[in-house]
Order: structure tokens, then sequence, then C-alpha cells
């Protein structure tokens, strides 16, 4: 049995850091954020294929080469194959028959066609693993709640419960477990996205962040101002030196917002009506500039 499902990516209109939890709490070595994510229709899709076989091996294949996969012999760094292992283990207690999975003795083979930038700050990755679950609680039947799947997420992500929801628009917190729906916009919206081919990577970005830049405001409605403050970390200046130039670049051609979206380093702009995609022609020949939509409507927690 095998089924194909879109795996969409997110851009973070609003991400403010508060700083790192106290080593009492049960999130101590993670930061500590609040953001307003939106989902995009730009999508990876992912197949996901149960063999016969009985062995409880996990292959995964990417038309993408720098993707974590059998092919280069690092399977167990990829986010599918973390759902896998929660779905096993610790999340089995969301699952029928008093936790027992019997059915994940079966073989697994994923397959995923990459559209979405490696850390590029869209949560391509996320994205990819809550396709796996989605897909896996579709097959067997699990009818699992949305809340059961954003719990099962958040056990091997931090993206991953937003992606998990279904919500095109929430609000996210903690270190991401927490997700609310909201909106933002109510009519369709349609964003610029450019990317340097720079790989920035979330942990070395919080990591060059102090915690005394930032003061927690706890006023909601300003996760509804774009702002980024990993946009201002120190990792960020240093490996994304034009990111203040892209932004200026999509300003430039129209946009009304442009900024870095997440850890990045792609950068989005909000297209105006006057938008001229033609003037990032400049941009276009050392990044890869494309369009994507702000998905519409709710979207079913099944695959």
């Amino acid at each position: 049995m095998e089924l194909t499902i879109p795996a969409y990516a997110k851009l973070n209109w609003s991400l403010q850091v508060l700083g790192a939890f106290p080593e009492d709490h049960v999130n101590f070595g993670y930061t500590e954020i609040e953001s307003l994510m939106l989902l995009l229709d730009l999508h990876d899709l992912v197949t996901v294929k149960i063999l016969d076989t009985k062995n409880s091996e996990v292959s995964i294949h990417c038309d993408n080469p720098n993707v974590p996969q059998t092919l280069n012999g690092k399977v167990q760094e990829n986010v599918c194959f973390k759902a896998i292992q929660a779905l096993k283990g610790d999340a089995a207690i969301f699952l029928p028959k008093n936790g027992s999975v019997p059915f994940l003795e079966n073989d697994i083979e994923i397959y995923i066609e990459k559209n979405i930038p490696l850390a590029g700050g869209l949560g391509g990755s996320s994205t990819d693993g809550v396709a796996v679950l989605k897909a896996l609680d579709q097959i067997y039947q699990l009818n699992l709640s949305r809340e059961s799947l954003i719990e099962i997420a958040a056990t091997f992500g931090s993206d991953t419960p937003f992606f998990a929801s279904g919500y095109p628009q929430a609000i996210v917190k903690g270190r991401g477990e927490i997700v609310e729906p909201c909106e933002l916009f109510s009519e369709q919206k349609r964003f610029i996205l450019v990317n340097p081919g720079i790989e920035l990577y979330v942990g070395e970005v919080f990591k060059a962040l102090k915690n005394a830049d930032f003061k927690k405001c706890g006023l909601k409605r300003e996760l509804y101002q774009p702002s980024n403050d990993l946009q201002h970390s120190p990792y960020v200046s240093q490996y994304f030196k034009n990111c203040e130039d892209i932004c200026q670049a999509l300003i430039a051609s129209g946009c009304e917002v442009a900024q870095m979206s997440g850890s990045g380093s792609t950068c989005f702009g909000l297209c105006s009506e006057t938008v001229d995609i033609g003037l990032l022609s400049d941009l276009s020949v050392k990044c890869t500039v494309f369009e994507a939509s702000l998905c519409s409507g709710e979207l079913s927690t099944e695959a």
C-alpha cells in the first residue's frame, strides 16, 4: 500500500525570541519563541509505501542528494525517520490497542520530491516528517485527533506541531508545541520568495543570540506586525551578508513587506498590486526567485 501527499512550506510573518527556558522547565535547553506562521502552497511531494516484508526497516529516497537518505547513509538524520520512530515509541500511547503498533514492523519506503529549499527557513524537513506521520495515520486508519497529531509531532521537531495542526495561519508559542489558529489575512495573498542558496543552521542562529537582547512582551497583537528577531542574530549577519540587500530589492520591486523567514536564509516579500517581479532579474542570477500563495481554508489533519 502506498500514499502520496503534499507537504506544504511555511513562512514566519513574525518571530519573537523570548529567551531560554529555565532549568526547571520541561523545555529546558530550548529557546522560547512566539511566532505567527503562515502555510504556503509551495510543497514537496512525499510518498509512503508499506512493504510486505517485516524487518522494521526504513528506506528514504529523494531527488535532492543533499537530503539525508539511504544513498548517503543518513536515514536516521531525516525527520521522516524520526516521525516513524515517534509513532513506534514514546507517542505510541496515542494509538489504539493499548499502544501496540505491530503494523510498524513492516518495512517502509519513502520517496521525497523536493521543491522546498533546504535549510531555508521554510520548514522543508519538518513538513516532510509530518507528511509521513499523516500518511501513516491515514493508511492504518488510526484516526488520530488534531491534538494527538500535534503532540506526537512535537516529539520530533519544533516547526512540526504547526504542520500537524492543519491550520493555514496560526500563532505558535513555547518552543513550537503550542499552536493557536488565527486570521492575519482574510483573503488570498501572494508572496515572492528569494533563496540565496546559503544554508543557515537553526541551532547556530539561536546559539548566537543573547537573552539580554530580547524582552518578553506577551502582546499577541504585536505578532500581527511583521518582524523577525532571528534576522538580527550575529550568525545571520556573518554568513548571510546580503540579507538586507535582498529585502531592499523586494521592497523596490513593489512588495509591501520584506524580511527573512524563520532562521533563514529564504527572504519573502508580500506582493502588492503593483509588484514587478521583473525588477528582481539581477537577484535571479545568484538566487532562486519564485512565487507562492497563502493556503486558503483549513487543511484536513488527514493526509
